[in-house]
């Protein structure tokens, strides 16, 4: 990776209690969805607690897309990594810790990125702080709804 943004964010908090996140984070992309992603699908079978996903991402054009492969590893109920092992952020490593506090969860989001080709650290760490505070904002939003 040549130039690299650290992006961390421990200001969420999910409106909903530890086992309920984990049970949404396990539906399908009807349920669990964000304006990001056209698709985003499981590729095989986990192994172990590793699973494959790939993404149809929209461009900033909110027209075009184009692709990501994740490779996550699950560790319920702390949380998960994710490696971008394709497109624009490719070579990222980002994790998602789950804090339970009482009817509500705690999220912390900590991960190392390379830059956005055609932008600098400050612009790159900007859209990601975008990105990350819409997805929360959807799966909030998705959860007040989810029936666990």
């Amino acid at each position: 990776m040549g130039n690299t943004v650290k992006y961390k964010s421990e200001d969420g908090v999910f409106e909903a209690p530890l086992d309920t996140v984990w049970k949404y984070l396990n539906t399908p992309e009807d349920v669990h969805k964000h304006t990001a992603f056209k698709s985003f699908r499981p590729q095989g079978e986990p192994k172990g607690n590793v699973m494959t996903f790939k993404a149809e991402v929209f461009n900033p054009d909110g027209k075009t897309t184009h692709e990501e492969v994740y490779e996550m590893t699950m560790t319920p109920p702390k949380g998960f990594v994710t490696h971008i092992k394709a497109g624009p952020l490719s070579g990222g490593k980002f994790t998602h810790t789950y804090i339970a506090d009482g009817n509500k969860t705690k999220v912390h989001l900590e991960g190392e990125f390379p830059t956005i080709p055609g932008m600098d650290e400050k612009q790159t760490h900007a859209a990601l702080d975008q990105y990350f505070n819409t997805v929360f904002a959807e799966d909030n939003a998705n959860m007040k709804k989810f029936k666990a």
